[in-house]
């Protein structure tokens, strides 16, 4: 029934109305009691009306569901209304729980062990593999997911409502297995929980590092003889003019052997250790300054070495990491920065607690290597000189030393325009006077 046609109805029956009222008003009248034939005309439109909801009740109460009741007027409109909204009711009822049974369905076909939770984090579905890794019946699955994994890295992950990262779990019954924990929006007014197992990634990390902390260790005593004997030859009158040259290239490459040693040995212990405990107070303003110092003796330091100290703000931290992490940064922007060029280096407040930052006009980073700076010798434009352009682990060092104190290098750059490297110690960080 269309708008038009219920508004028809609903305009005939107040039509109807008045004029049964008018009529017990006259018939009443010509008896001497208008009022009387008022009311009884009242008491018929009432009645009228009582009888329709009650047959409406009684319609409505009927499963399954009755086909429409015969009605009048605007409850004949009323009644197919109330028809149209039930079926399309009982359609998004039954789309609506294909849905959620394709969305279960999928749940169970997912290779890793995968929960299906409500938007209060409790436990609709699961499938096998989660069944087997929590060592658990099916049964048993109810209620908060925190009921079934009890890790308080878990209940934390849960409590932040930042899902986009994960977290990284020991499986309660299997310490030697480790758990990617990823919750994303199950699209149906719920959320999926997915524990993917990385413990082969794990081991070969672990392997990778053992490696090259072993290497690293080994190769340092050949390395220092080799630079002892190097450093004996370079300057010796006695040697054969074209026996200098080859000295002194040998002599610098033993030198950035032992700087590659140095760093690898030194990202390695930063990567097998936790977060910075923080006990120590950094101050922070003196130590851009002693930096800067420093920096301006250097062969690579640019026409223009700037420090800003906006901000006298100390931080709890281990002094040893910020210096390397200020010093590589400051080192990084000069090695890309001609030497007519700029380096800005600034300490100052912010909203989340105090930020450090390098500034430079210098060759700049293509957008497509942003994200792959801090990797482990990487290298932006292959064809250079690697001597030249330091060691490669230096933005490595930085990310992770600033894992370990809560916070992360941010990367803005235009190719030709220059760079800036940030970060901001957050607020818990700050020392507190």
């Amino acid at each position: 029934m269309t708008d038009a046609q219920a508004n028809s109805a609903a305009n005939s029956t107040l039509v109807k109305h008045v004029l049964l009222l008018i009529t017990g008003t006259v018939i009443g009248w010509l008896n001497d009691s208008a009022l009387v034939g008022l009311l009884c005309a009242s008491l018929i439109a009432l009645g009228w009306h009582v009888y329709n909801i009650v047959k409406l009740q009684q319609w409505l109460g009927e499963k399954p569901a009755a086909p429409i009741p015969y009605g009048t007027g605007m409850w004949s409109t009323i009644y197919a209304r109330i028809s149209h909204f039930r079926e399309r009711s009982s359609v998004h009822q039954r789309r609506s729980k294909q849905l959620a049974d394709a969305h279960s369905a999928f749940v169970h076909t997912l290779p890793n062990a995968a929960f299906e939770l409500n938007q209060q984090f409790e436990v609709l579905s699961a499938n096998k593999q989660a069944i087997e890794l929590i060592d658990s019946s099916r049964d048993q699955l109810s209620g908060h997911i925190s009921n079934s994994l009890r890790q308080p890295a878990f209940v934390k992950y849960l409590e932040s409502g930042k899902f986009a990262d994960g977290v990284v779990l020991q499986a309660a019954h299997n310490p030697e297995q480790t758990l990617q924990c990823v919750i994303s929006d199950h699209g149906v007014d719920g959320w999926l929980l997915q524990l993917i197992d990385i413990s082969v990634q794990i081991r070969a990390l672990q392997i990778r590092e053992d490696f090259v902390a072993n290497a690293s260790h080994e190769l340092r005593t050949p390395v220092t003889v080799i630079k002892g004997y190097l450093e004996s030859f370079v300057g010796d009158e006695s040697l054969q003019p074209d026996m200098q040259q080859p000295i002194q290239a040998m002599s610098e490459q033993v030198n950035r052997m032992e700087a590659i040693i140095a760093d690898l040995l030194t990202l390695n212990v930063i990567e097998s250790a936790g977060p910075a405990p923080g006990e120590n107070v950094v101050n922070v303003p003196e130590l851009p300054r002693s930096i800067h110092k420093d920096a301006l003796t250097s062969r690579l330091c640019p026409k223009t070495l700037e420090l800003n100290l906006e901000s006298n703000a100390c931080i709890m931290d281990e002094e040893v990491e910020i210096r390397s992490v200020f010093t590589n940064l400051i080192s990084n922007a000069m090695r890309f920065t001609p030497r007519e060029g700029r380096v800005a280096l600034t300490w100052s407040d912010h909203p989340d607690g105090v930020t450090f930052k390098v500034d430079d006009n210098g060759i700049g980073i293509h957008e497509d290597d942003i994200l792959r700076v801090t990797e482990r010798f990487y290298r932006t434009d292959p064809g250079r000189n690697r001597h030249q352009f330091g060691t490669g682990l230096g933005l490595a060092i930085v990310k992770h030393a600033l894992a370990r104190h809560d916070t992360e290098l941010s990367v803005k750059s235009t190719l030709g325009e220059g760079s800036q490297f940030s970060c901001v110690f957050p607020n818990e960080r700050l020392a507190r006077h």
